[in-house]
Protein backbone atom coordinates (compact mmCIF):
# COMPACT_ATOMS: atom_id res chain seq x y z
CA UNK A 1 0.00 0.00 0.00
CA UNK A 2 3.09 2.77 0.79
CA UNK A 3 4.42 2.22 -2.80
CA UNK A 4 0.59 2.54 -3.99
CA UNK A 5 0.39 6.15 -2.34
CA UNK A 6 4.11 7.41 -3.46
CA UNK A 7 3.11 5.95 -7.08
CA UNK A 8 -0.27 8.15 -6.99
CA UNK A 9 1.62 11.05 -5.36
CA UNK A 10 4.20 11.06 -8.70
CA UNK A 11 2.00 10.71 -11.00
CA UNK A 12 -0.50 14.00 -9.65
CA UNK A 13 2.76 16.00 -9.08
CA UNK A 14 3.82 15.10 -12.88
CA UNK A 15 0.38 16.37 -14.16
CA UNK A 16 0.79 19.65 -12.33
CA UNK A 17 4.43 20.47 -13.29
CA UNK A 18 3.63 19.29 -17.04
CA UNK A 19 0.25 21.49 -16.83
CA UNK A 20 2.30 23.89 -15.98
CA UNK A 21 4.73 24.11 -18.32
CA UNK A 22 2.19 23.52 -20.92
CA UNK A 23 0.78 26.84 -19.82
CA UNK A 24 4.17 28.96 -19.62
CA UNK A 25 4.62 28.04 -23.29
CA UNK A 26 1.40 28.75 -24.33
CA UNK A 27 1.18 32.35 -22.34
CA UNK A 28 4.72 32.85 -23.82
CA UNK A 29 3.76 33.02 -27.23
CA UNK A 30 0.58 35.23 -26.48
CA UNK A 31 1.02 39.13 -26.59
CA UNK A 32 1.24 40.55 -23.27
CA UNK A 33 -1.58 43.38 -22.37
CA UNK A 34 -0.98 46.87 -23.45
CA UNK A 35 0.62 48.79 -20.43
CA UNK A 36 1.30 52.46 -21.89
CA UNK A 37 4.07 53.10 -19.27
CA UNK A 38 5.41 49.12 -19.79
CA UNK A 39 5.27 49.98 -23.66
CA UNK A 40 6.95 52.97 -23.74
CA UNK A 41 9.97 51.86 -21.94
CA UNK A 42 10.21 48.96 -23.70
CA UNK A 43 10.25 50.46 -27.39
CA UNK A 44 12.86 53.11 -26.03
CA UNK A 45 15.11 50.43 -24.92
CA UNK A 46 14.59 48.56 -28.15
CA UNK A 47 15.49 51.75 -30.12
CA UNK A 48 18.70 51.60 -27.70
CA UNK A 49 19.64 48.71 -28.26
CA UNK A 50 18.85 49.08 -32.70
CA UNK A 51 21.21 52.49 -32.64
CA UNK A 52 23.81 52.17 -30.06
CA UNK A 53 24.82 55.86 -29.37
CA UNK A 54 25.62 58.95 -30.92
CA UNK A 55 28.52 60.14 -29.29
CA UNK A 56 30.97 58.35 -31.71
CA UNK A 57 29.67 60.96 -34.59
CA UNK A 58 30.35 64.07 -32.54
CA UNK A 59 33.74 62.74 -30.85
CA UNK A 60 36.49 64.65 -29.73
CA UNK A 61 39.28 61.47 -29.86
CA UNK A 62 40.39 62.53 -33.15
CA UNK A 63 42.01 65.73 -31.90
CA UNK A 64 45.85 64.57 -32.39
CA UNK A 65 45.17 62.98 -36.00
CA UNK A 66 47.29 65.03 -38.41
CA UNK A 67 44.57 65.89 -41.73
CA UNK A 68 47.41 65.45 -43.76
CA UNK A 69 45.46 65.84 -46.81
CA UNK A 70 43.89 68.67 -46.08
CA UNK A 71 46.60 70.42 -43.92
CA UNK A 72 49.01 70.28 -41.19
CA UNK A 73 45.49 71.00 -38.81
CA UNK A 74 44.10 68.96 -35.85
CA UNK A 75 40.65 69.39 -35.01
CA UNK A 76 37.81 66.85 -32.62
CA UNK A 77 34.85 68.24 -30.39
CA UNK A 78 34.64 67.87 -26.80
CA UNK A 79 31.45 67.29 -25.46
CA UNK A 80 30.06 68.57 -22.54
CA UNK A 81 26.33 68.02 -23.29
CA UNK A 82 23.97 65.28 -24.63
CA UNK A 83 20.82 64.63 -24.42
CA UNK A 84 18.37 62.39 -26.12
CA UNK A 85 14.65 63.06 -26.20
CA UNK A 86 12.66 60.12 -27.12
CA UNK A 87 9.06 60.73 -27.85
CA UNK A 88 6.80 57.72 -28.22
CA UNK A 89 3.08 58.55 -29.68
CA UNK A 90 0.77 54.96 -29.82
CA UNK A 91 -1.49 55.04 -32.71
CA UNK A 92 -3.51 52.02 -30.73
CA UNK A 93 -2.59 49.43 -28.35
CA UNK A 94 -0.40 47.46 -31.37
CA UNK A 95 1.21 50.70 -33.37
CA UNK A 96 3.39 53.13 -32.53
CA UNK A 97 5.54 56.07 -33.84
CA UNK A 98 8.57 57.81 -32.60
CA UNK A 99 10.79 61.07 -32.33
CA UNK A 100 14.51 60.75 -31.48
CA UNK A 101 15.26 64.36 -30.72
CA UNK A 102 19.11 64.87 -30.02
CA UNK A 103 21.52 67.89 -28.83
CA UNK A 104 24.69 67.61 -28.78
CA UNK A 105 26.29 70.77 -27.14
CA UNK A 106 30.57 71.41 -26.39
CA UNK A 107 33.74 72.85 -27.37
CA UNK A 108 35.19 72.41 -31.39
CA UNK A 109 39.02 72.27 -30.45
CA UNK A 110 41.70 73.45 -33.56
CA UNK A 111 45.20 73.22 -32.91
CA UNK A 112 46.59 75.26 -35.86
CA UNK A 113 50.10 74.22 -37.69
CA UNK A 114 52.29 76.79 -35.10
CA UNK A 115 50.60 75.45 -32.79
CA UNK A 116 47.72 77.87 -31.59
CA UNK A 117 44.55 76.44 -30.09
CA UNK A 118 41.67 77.91 -31.24
CA UNK A 119 37.89 77.26 -29.39
CA UNK A 120 34.95 77.93 -30.77
CA UNK A 121 31.99 76.63 -28.93
CA UNK A 122 29.45 74.28 -31.46
CA UNK A 123 25.64 72.88 -30.91
CA UNK A 124 24.13 70.33 -32.98
CA UNK A 125 20.89 69.07 -33.30
CA UNK A 126 19.35 65.82 -34.38
CA UNK A 127 16.65 64.01 -34.96
CA UNK A 128 15.57 60.26 -36.65
CA UNK A 129 12.05 58.72 -36.81
CA UNK A 130 10.69 55.19 -36.60
CA UNK A 131 7.73 53.02 -36.71
CA UNK A 132 7.09 50.24 -34.78
CA UNK A 133 4.47 47.36 -33.99
CA UNK A 134 3.58 44.86 -31.63
CA UNK A 135 3.08 41.37 -33.06
CA UNK A 136 6.77 39.39 -31.60
CA UNK A 137 5.65 37.60 -28.20
CA UNK A 138 8.66 36.89 -26.53
CA UNK A 139 11.15 39.07 -27.98
CA UNK A 140 12.38 40.84 -24.73
CA UNK A 141 10.78 43.89 -25.76
CA UNK A 142 7.15 42.89 -25.20
CA UNK A 143 6.57 41.78 -28.63
CA UNK A 144 7.46 45.28 -30.13
CA UNK A 145 9.96 46.08 -33.45
CA UNK A 146 10.68 48.33 -35.66
CA UNK A 147 9.34 48.46 -39.10
CA UNK A 148 10.08 51.62 -40.66
CA UNK A 149 13.09 53.83 -39.21
CA UNK A 150 14.99 56.60 -40.95
CA UNK A 151 18.13 57.60 -40.98
CA UNK A 152 19.66 60.75 -38.71
CA UNK A 153 20.57 64.05 -39.70
CA UNK A 154 22.76 66.40 -37.22
CA UNK A 155 22.51 70.42 -38.21
CA UNK A 156 23.63 73.54 -36.50
CA UNK A 157 22.09 76.96 -36.48
CA UNK A 158 24.17 78.07 -39.06
CA UNK A 159 23.03 76.72 -41.97
CA UNK A 160 26.33 77.33 -44.20
CA UNK A 161 26.96 73.71 -44.85
CA UNK A 162 24.01 71.45 -46.40
CA UNK A 163 24.08 67.84 -48.00
CA UNK A 164 22.36 67.40 -50.50
CA UNK A 165 22.53 63.94 -51.42
CA UNK A 166 25.10 60.73 -51.05
CA UNK A 167 26.12 58.50 -53.86
CA UNK A 168 26.76 54.79 -52.91
CA UNK A 169 28.69 52.53 -55.19
CA UNK A 170 29.83 49.23 -55.33
CA UNK A 171 30.45 46.62 -58.18
CA UNK A 172 27.70 47.31 -59.77
CA UNK A 173 25.23 48.46 -57.67
CA UNK A 174 24.71 52.58 -57.39
CA UNK A 175 22.15 53.78 -54.51
CA UNK A 176 21.23 57.73 -54.26
CA UNK A 177 20.07 59.35 -51.06
CA UNK A 178 18.60 62.59 -51.21
CA UNK A 179 16.23 62.73 -47.64
CA UNK A 180 18.06 61.14 -44.96
CA UNK A 181 15.24 61.47 -43.23
CA UNK A 182 12.49 59.88 -45.09
CA UNK A 183 10.72 56.40 -43.76
CA UNK A 184 12.05 52.85 -44.97
CA UNK A 185 11.12 49.69 -44.18
CA UNK A 186 13.65 47.75 -41.98
CA UNK A 187 13.98 45.23 -44.19
CA UNK A 188 14.73 47.40 -47.11
CA UNK A 189 17.20 49.66 -45.11
CA UNK A 190 21.02 49.81 -46.83
CA UNK A 191 22.40 45.69 -47.57
CA UNK A 192 25.97 46.29 -48.27
CA UNK A 193 28.33 42.92 -48.80
CA UNK A 194 30.79 42.34 -46.20
CA UNK A 195 34.53 43.28 -46.56
CA UNK A 196 34.03 45.02 -49.61
CA UNK A 197 35.00 48.64 -51.10
CA UNK A 198 32.39 51.47 -50.74
CA UNK A 199 32.65 54.42 -53.18
CA UNK A 200 30.64 57.21 -51.01
CA UNK A 201 30.31 61.02 -53.53
CA UNK A 202 28.66 63.17 -51.32
CA UNK A 203 27.13 66.73 -53.06
CA UNK A 204 26.75 69.21 -50.84
CA UNK A 205 26.13 73.43 -51.25
CA UNK A 206 29.98 74.45 -51.88
CA UNK A 207 33.01 73.62 -53.15
CA UNK A 208 35.04 74.35 -50.21
CA UNK A 209 33.58 71.99 -47.29
CA UNK A 210 35.22 69.95 -45.43
CA UNK A 211 33.68 66.27 -45.13
CA UNK A 212 34.89 63.50 -43.11
CA UNK A 213 33.29 59.71 -42.52
CA UNK A 214 33.00 58.47 -39.38
CA UNK A 215 32.60 54.39 -38.50
CA UNK A 216 32.29 53.05 -35.00
CA UNK A 217 36.04 52.00 -33.75
CA UNK A 218 37.61 54.10 -36.36
CA UNK A 219 39.88 57.18 -36.79
CA UNK A 220 37.35 59.52 -39.19
CA UNK A 221 38.35 59.81 -42.48
CA UNK A 222 38.34 62.65 -44.64
CA UNK A 223 36.77 62.92 -47.87
CA UNK A 224 38.58 63.86 -51.42
CA UNK A 225 37.45 67.63 -52.36
CA UNK A 226 36.84 67.30 -56.35
CA UNK A 227 35.90 71.01 -56.41
CA UNK A 228 32.71 70.96 -58.12
CA UNK A 229 30.78 70.15 -55.02
CA UNK A 230 30.91 66.69 -54.61
CA UNK A 231 33.51 65.29 -52.47
CA UNK A 232 34.40 61.46 -52.61
CA UNK A 233 35.39 58.69 -49.89
CA UNK A 234 36.45 54.85 -49.77
CA UNK A 235 35.99 52.30 -47.34
CA UNK A 236 35.92 48.45 -46.11
CA UNK A 237 32.42 47.20 -45.32
CA UNK A 238 32.36 44.93 -41.97
CA UNK A 239 33.05 41.25 -42.43
CA UNK A 240 30.32 40.35 -39.87
CA UNK A 241 26.83 40.78 -40.98
CA UNK A 242 25.56 43.28 -38.53
CA UNK A 243 23.49 46.68 -38.53
CA UNK A 244 25.81 49.24 -38.38
CA UNK A 245 25.24 52.93 -39.16
CA UNK A 246 28.10 55.33 -40.80
CA UNK A 247 28.22 59.19 -40.28
CA UNK A 248 28.99 61.79 -42.88
CA UNK A 249 30.02 64.88 -40.94
CA UNK A 250 30.31 67.85 -43.30
CA UNK A 251 32.12 71.19 -42.00
CA UNK A 252 32.26 74.94 -43.06
CA UNK A 253 36.12 75.99 -44.88
CA UNK A 254 35.72 78.71 -42.38
CA UNK A 255 34.44 77.09 -39.30
CA UNK A 256 38.18 75.29 -39.41
CA UNK A 257 40.38 77.27 -41.19
CA UNK A 258 39.41 80.79 -39.51
CA UNK A 259 39.81 81.76 -35.86
CA UNK A 260 36.36 83.86 -36.13
CA UNK A 261 33.94 82.09 -37.88
CA UNK A 262 30.80 80.58 -35.68
CA UNK A 263 30.87 76.69 -36.42
CA UNK A 264 29.04 75.19 -39.27
CA UNK A 265 27.88 71.89 -39.69
CA UNK A 266 25.42 69.03 -41.19
CA UNK A 267 25.83 65.65 -40.52
CA UNK A 268 24.12 62.53 -42.00
CA UNK A 269 24.48 58.82 -39.98
CA UNK A 270 23.26 55.96 -42.51
CA UNK A 271 21.75 52.75 -41.42
CA UNK A 272 23.26 50.03 -43.25
CA UNK A 273 23.21 46.24 -42.99
CA UNK A 274 26.17 43.68 -44.19
CA UNK A 275 24.92 40.71 -45.43
CA UNK A 276 27.09 37.52 -46.92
Amino acid sequence: MKFKNISWVLLIVSFLFFSACTNSSTNSSELVEFDEIEDDNSIVNLISTEEGTTENDRSYNDLDEPLEDIYPLHWGRQITTRIEETIVEFEDDNHASVTQNLTIEGILHILTEDSTHIEKPFLDHGVRYFELERNAPGNGFRGWHITERSGTEFWSDNDAVNIQQVNIQFGNADTTITDILQLIPRDLILNLPAETEITLTVTTDNVDDQLFLYRRFLHRKPFLNNNDGTYTVTFITPHLPIHFRFGIDAISYETLFTDEEIYADNGWGIPAKIIW
